[in-house]
């Protein structure tokens, strides 16, 4: 009865000590899920106007049914002519603020034109403004990407990213 008891303790032992080494194997380990890589239409973005920013070394493609704005320099918003709610903004090295916003689903981790970053997606608690969101980075210069819009969540997140996907960097 005794060697029952020893036998049985050993083998908890074996498996414990086996749960803790694979514990410390995989401690560190994070289960990432690989970035969304955003990558333009052809075919959609044909006939699109392209806008160049010597300044920040920069140029995006934007729909030719729309216009591009300069409010400064570091301020660029481009605007549908016939619907004057839906913009796409650029703001360089300015920041941009929101209140009473909250998110409407998780923030992802996205690659466009080999540039890494996140998109975050935030809903107006009162009105249902959407406000969607890309901040990146390069050398001293943070670029913000972002929309405001009441459109559908769906139709606004496509329109964002295939204007996104068209930007790129000029200067190297």
């Amino acid at each position: 009865m005794f060697k029952k008891y020893v036998i049985l303790l050993i083998i908890a032992i074996f498996i414990v000590a086996g749960a803790i080494f694979i514990a410390q194997k995989n401690a560190g380990k994070e289960n990432k899920l690989l970035p969304l890589e955003i990558k333009n239409d052809d075919n959609q973005i044909s006939g699109w106007q392209t806008y160049h920013n010597d300044q920040f070394g920069f140029e995006i493609k934007y729909p030719k049914e729309w216009e591009n704005n300069i409010i400064t320099p570091k301020k660029i918003y481009f605007q549908q002519k016939t619907n004057k709610d839906i913009r796409f903004n650029i703001f360089m090295n300015q920041d941009v603020e929101f209140y009473g916003f909250y998110s409407y689903k998780p923030s992802e981790e996205i690659v466009i034109n080999g540039i890494s970053s996140r998109i975050n997606f935030y809903k107006n608690n009162k009105d249902g403004q959407i406000f969607i969101y890309i901040s990146i980075k390069k050398e001293n210069i943070s670029y913000t990407f972002f929309t405001f819009s009441y459109s559908d969540e769906k139709a606004i997140e496509n329109l964002f990213l295939n204007i996104f996907s068209t930007f790129k960097f000029t200067n190297n």
